[in-house]
């Protein structure tokens, strides 16, 4: 599957509360949620009932019930996911589908260059981090002092974060094996998304415009 989608929405949500977050959060806000995914080596595209995945000429591999509102698919590496906010994750790739329980309410789900897929779950305490794979889940974990709403994996092994603060709005690094935090970086203006690109992160303004950040240190470039 190509890159991930890079539509996004130009909705502000950095500055929302920790608990509208958890309770309000729709696959229509953040990054665009289509209902097709790029075309690459596989691709899925929803029918009325179901989660249809086809190879790169355009034949139809397999279907998989999937029906529902708020649904939502996102292109992952060489394959896809799809995903409700009831808290369904399947994982498409041309060899088959797997199912995946994550426990709770689904607030957004992000795929990456190498696979690794990224869901934002609502929690007791919040809003978890979890981290899975075509093996399983790969790390799960919760952000001190903060909610995120936009997430971004860096190969299989950290995962870029854009969170709601008491104090605004932040960017985090995470390695995901312990799941541990290695820097963390407040944000002189709101931002909405947040990207890999090599080395930096690109952070769309929400009110225009990008900053870059140094992805070892989380240095404003």
């Amino acid at each position: 599957m190509k890159a991930a989608l890079k539509r996004r929405s130009a909705a502000a949500l950095c500055c929302l509360a920790l608990a509208v977050l958890a309770m309000c959060w729709t696959p229509s806000l953040g990054r665009e949620a289509p209902d097709t995914t790029a075309e690459g080596n596989t691709y899925a595209r929803f029918s009325s009932s179901t989660v249809d995945v086809y190879d790169a000429a355009g034949r139809l591999l397999y279907a998989e019930d999937f029906g529902g509102p708020g649904r939502a698919a996102v292109s992952s590496g060489p394959g896809a996911a799809a995903w409700s906010p009831d808290g369904r994750l399947l994982l498409l790739g041309e060899g088959g589908a797997r199912r995946m329980e994550l426990g709770g309410r689904l607030l957004g789900v992000y795929g990456s260059e190498g696979g690794a897929v990224c869901a934002l779950c609502a929690s007791v305490g919040g809003v978890d981090v979890a981290v899975v794979g075509a093996a399983g889940e790969i790390a799960r974990f919760s952000v001190e002092g903060g909610a995120p709403f936009a997430a971004e994996c860096g190969g299989n092994d950290c995962v870029a974060l854009l969170c709601a603060g008491p104090e605004g709005c932040f960017a985090a690094l995470y390695a995901l094996r312990p799941g541990r935090e290695a820097w963390r970086t407040p944000l002189a203006e709101p931002a909405w998304d947040i990207s890999w690109d090599g080395e930096t992160l690109r952070l769309a303004l929400t009110g225009g415009g990008e900053a870059l950040l140094d992805a070892r240190s989380g240095a404003p470039i």
